[in-house]
Protein backbone atom coordinates (compact mmCIF):
# COMPACT_ATOMS: atom_id res chain seq x y z
CA UNK A 1 0.00 0.00 0.00
CA UNK A 2 2.82 2.45 0.99
CA UNK A 3 4.35 1.52 -2.71
CA UNK A 4 0.98 2.65 -4.46
CA UNK A 5 0.59 5.24 -2.38
CA UNK A 6 4.49 7.20 -3.24
CA UNK A 7 3.70 6.06 -7.12
CA UNK A 8 0.59 7.93 -6.94
CA UNK A 9 2.26 10.90 -5.56
CA UNK A 10 4.78 10.94 -8.12
CA UNK A 11 2.46 11.00 -10.45
CA UNK A 12 0.77 13.91 -9.68
CA UNK A 13 1.90 15.68 -6.58
CA UNK A 14 5.26 16.04 -8.13
CA UNK A 15 4.30 17.90 -11.31
CA UNK A 16 1.90 20.52 -9.35
CA UNK A 17 5.04 20.71 -6.72
CA UNK A 18 7.24 21.42 -9.70
CA UNK A 19 4.98 23.99 -11.55
CA UNK A 20 4.53 25.82 -8.29
CA UNK A 21 7.75 26.08 -7.58
CA UNK A 22 8.69 27.54 -10.88
CA UNK A 23 5.91 30.08 -11.01
CA UNK A 24 5.96 33.32 -9.13
CA UNK A 25 3.50 34.30 -6.22
CA UNK A 26 2.48 37.28 -8.38
CA UNK A 27 1.48 35.16 -11.41
CA UNK A 28 0.21 32.32 -8.88
CA UNK A 29 -2.51 35.10 -7.56
CA UNK A 30 -3.39 36.32 -11.05
CA UNK A 31 -4.29 32.70 -13.10
CA UNK A 32 -6.24 29.97 -12.50
CA UNK A 33 -5.39 27.06 -10.00
CA UNK A 34 -3.12 24.59 -11.99
CA UNK A 35 -4.35 21.38 -12.92
CA UNK A 36 -2.70 18.36 -14.36
CA UNK A 37 -4.01 16.76 -17.54
CA UNK A 38 -5.71 13.09 -16.81
CA UNK A 39 -3.31 10.11 -16.63
CA UNK A 40 -4.65 6.68 -16.29
CA UNK A 41 -1.60 5.63 -14.60
CA UNK A 42 -2.88 7.64 -11.57
CA UNK A 43 -6.26 6.04 -11.97
CA UNK A 44 -5.20 2.70 -12.25
CA UNK A 45 -2.97 3.02 -8.69
CA UNK A 46 -6.39 4.88 -7.12
CA UNK A 47 -8.29 1.88 -8.02
CA UNK A 48 -5.78 -0.32 -6.60
CA UNK A 49 -5.55 1.37 -3.12
CA UNK A 50 -9.45 1.24 -2.94
CA UNK A 51 -10.13 -2.30 -4.15
CA UNK A 52 -7.06 -3.48 -1.53
CA UNK A 53 -8.98 -1.12 0.98
CA UNK A 54 -12.43 -2.57 0.68
CA UNK A 55 -10.99 -6.12 0.83
CA UNK A 56 -9.19 -5.86 4.02
CA UNK A 57 -12.00 -3.88 6.13
CA UNK A 58 -10.09 -4.84 9.53
CA UNK A 59 -7.21 -3.22 8.87
CA UNK A 60 -8.72 0.06 7.38
CA UNK A 61 -7.37 1.68 9.84
CA UNK A 62 -3.95 0.70 9.09
CA UNK A 63 -4.79 1.84 5.63
CA UNK A 64 -6.26 4.96 5.94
Amino acid sequence: MRALVDLARRRTLRPLQLEYDSDDMQTQHDCAPPQIPYDPASVFLLEMMISITVQTPDKIEDVW
